[in-house]
C-alpha cells in the first residue's frame, strides 16, 4: 500500500503554542507567589479564631489548586 505524502507539521504554530502555555503558567506561578506572598505579610495570630486560620488554609489550597490544574498535573 503507497501512501501519499502527509503536510508537515507547522513547527512556529507549535511554537507559538508552546509560549502560549508558558505565559499561562507564568501568570499563574505569579498570582500564586502573590497569594503566598500576602498571607506571609499579614499573618494570622495564633491565638485568632479557627475561621480565620481556615480561610488562610483555603486561601493557599485554592491557589496550590490552580497552580497544579494549569501545569497538566
Amino acid at each position: 500500500m503507497v501512501q501519499s505524502p502527509g503536510r508537515d507539521a507547522d513547527p512556529h504554530a507549535m511554537e507559538i503554542e508552546q509560549l502560549a502555555a508558558y505565559h499561562v503558567m507564568a501568570m499563574t506561578l505569579n498570582g500564586v507567589r502573590g497569594q503566598l506572598e500576602a498571607v506571609q505579610a499579614n499573618p494570622v495570630p495564633a491565638a485568632a479564631p479557627a475561621a480565620q486560620h481556615a480561610d488562610v488554609i483555603l486561601q493557599l489550597s485554592a491557589a496550590a489548586q490552580t497552580l497544579v490544574a494549569s501545569s497538566g498535573g
